[in-house]
């Protein structure tokens, strides 16, 4: 428990820190450097007011111009732009949302997905093979009753982990975790993929009804920014089903602690351990 104290006690204090340099930062720079660009509105906004010199007369390049022309050993170096600044014609082409995100974020958002995907299917085959031999009913009705984030004698792991602690505290913890990262990163990506979509399909509604710009600091008819990043009928789905994932993944796998009694009812320390418990109802939904 002290230990959870010092370690949020270290990071309130990073955070108060990191806010005070920023405060102190801001009252050292000019106000055209003062400028946020957070959201599409806000970079509209800017170089509409301050054009950029080094895109001039580039008004129909895209990002791809920039990145397909440079080597990879030269992506992080900063040049000047390479596209050419002759007139180009402009011609008219439908996008699909899923257009708007690169091959590479499709990849890994695919591959995390299948990754989690087949872990539960492999720990789904282990379990119910093993109630079977045990003679124990693997119907959902009775899978229910076993319950959910519930031990039993019949749902806990047994792999290679130590068992004495606190090695096998510490370890069994980090592998009861280890779910909870991967769909935080996968949450992370698919959140970061959404926010393209919409991006994109703002942009490319500007061609076709006017609006006011939506801006992080608004000013006359300026909208502001979205509360929480995205729209509501976006935003609400996307924060309330990752919650809901979690709740189901620290129901499925979880750190469980076996304590073997003597008969005379004194904790046997050899034969007590820690290891994870599974839930096989949750495992399914």
């Amino acid at each position: 428990m002290s230990t959870v104290c010092i370690l949020n006690l270290i990071k309130a204090a990073v955070m108060l820190f990191i806010w005070f340099l920023r405060g102190w930062q801001s009252s050292q720079r000019h106000d055209a450097d003062k400028e946020v660009l957070y959201t599409l509105g806000d970079a509209i906004s800017s170089f509409m007011r301050r054009p950029d010199d080094t895109t001039r007369d580039m008004g129909l390049a895209t990002k791809w111009d920039f990145e397909s022309k440079r080597k990879w050993s030269t992506r992080l170096v900063k040049q000047d732009p390479l596209p050419s600044t002759t007139p180009r014609e402009f011609q008219v082409s439908k996008y699909r949302w899923w257009q708007a995100a690169s091959p590479k974020r499709w990849f890994i958002v695919l591959f995390l997905w299948l990754l989690v995907t087949g872990v539960a299917i492999r720990l789904m085959g282990l379990a119910l093979p093993s109630l079977h031999r045990r003679s124990i009913s693997t119907t959902i009705p009775d899978l229910w009753k076993m319950g959910s984030g519930a031990l039993t004698p019949y749902t806990y792991l047994v792999v290679g982990l130590p068992r004495g602690d606190p090695a096998g505290l510490i370890s069994n913890v980090l592998l009861a975790n280890l779910p909870q990262l991967i769909l935080s990163m996968l949450y992370i990506l698919y959140n970061t993929i959404l926010g393209t979509f919409l991006v994109q399909r703002e942009f490319s509604q500007m061609n076709v009804r006017r609006k006011p710009l939506r801006v992080s600091e608004p000013i006359g008819i300026q909208r502001s920014s979205y509360f929480i990043s995205l729209p509501l009928r976006y935003g609400i789905p996307s924060y309330v089903s990752p919650g809901l994932i979690h709740w189901l993944i620290s129901k499925s796998l979880f750190l469980a602690r076996v304590t073997a009694v003597h008969p005379d009812g004194s904790i046997n320390v050899e034969n007590s351990f820690s290891t994870c418990g599974y839930s096989p109802i949750a495992v399914f939904c």
